[in-house]
């Protein structure tokens, strides 16, 4: 059953939400916070989304966290907040706090070669300029291209980069061929997204209230993460299947959202925001 778009149904969490001393809001980037855009440099926000955004960290004392596939350091130039959010970036392979500190995984050497292989094959046919380097994957980004032109690359990568996974990664694994909207990318899978909203919550001494917004199909690991934690959204024009439970239409629902986030947030502000905590921090 297809839910009703809005933030109508969410009318429970939002009672919840009221009683909660401790908050949480994750946030996946493009396609939910912002639009595509073929110049990913130019991927900003939808018009009130990042004033919003910092309204609900501050006046309504939540920790927002942004958890995206892009590498973690591009995001901040995008949303234009001082300081960022937090991000969790290249599907958790990054850590980017608001005080300035920072921190990535160890990628195994052999994965790391197996992507800069990847990388020159993509620029070897001369598409270059569609291939997107960075911590823990390689993507062929196809949006734009026509129809036909696009299934032709797709299937001619997919060929290529599934010779990659043979041999030593047959069988341990740590590396994928994974489809997402409009593109192709390998990747590694020692850390997700699932990963990351695992690693924020368990840094929570308490209870704590918590949501995801999140469009693609790279936010479905992270959208099981939340089960019987906190409603799983999903952020897009048009229904697909998914794990998510609730569906906003943006960019008016999801304004809708991040406003009456901040409204019952700041009539009961609950506990002030408090830094991650530091163990295992650099």
């Amino acid at each position: 059953m297809i839910p009703e778009p809005g933030i109508e149904p969410l009318r429970t969490f939002w009672e919840a939400l009221t009683r909660a001393s401790r908050r949480i809001l994750f946030l996946d980037y493009d396609g939910t916070l912002a639009p595509f855009r073929l110049d990913r440099e130019r991927a900003f926000p939808y018009p009130g989304v990042a004033s919003w955004i910092d309204d609900v960290r501050s006046r309504a004392r939540t920790r927002v966290v942004i958890v995206t596939g892009r590498p973690g350091r591009e995001i901040p130039p995008l949303l234009g907040l001082d300081p960022p959010p937090e991000i969790r970036g290249s599907h958790g392979l990054e850590c980017l706090f608001p005080d300035g500190r920072s921190m990535t995984y160890p990628l195994d050497g052999a994965i790391q070669d197996a992507l800069d292989r990847a990388a020159l094959w993509v620029e070897a046919r001369g598409w270059g300029g569609r291939i997107e380097r960075k911590p823990g994957a390689v993507g062929l980004h196809l949006r734009g291209v026509p129809e036909d032109e696009a299934a032709e690359m797709e299937a001619e990568t997919s060929k290529a980069w599934s010779r990659l996974l043979g041999g030593r990664f047959a069988e341990r694994g740590g590396i994928a061929l994974l489809a997402f909207e409009k593109g192709l990318e390998l990747r590694q899978t020692l850390r997700t997204k699932r990963d990351a909203v695992a690693d924020v919550l368990s840094e929570e001494t308490g209870p704590v209230a918590t949501a995801y917004l999140g469009d693609d199909v790279t936010d479905e690991d992270a959208f099981c993460e939340l089960e019987g934690k906190g409603p799983a959204v999903l952020v897009r024009t048009e229904w697909r299947p998914t794990a998510a439970r609730y569906w906003l239409r943006p960019p008016g629902d999801l304004l809708d959202f991040l406003q009456q986030w901040s409204a019952v947030c700041s009539d009961h502000p609950g506990s002030p925001v408090s830094e991650p905590r530091r163990e295992g921090r650099p």
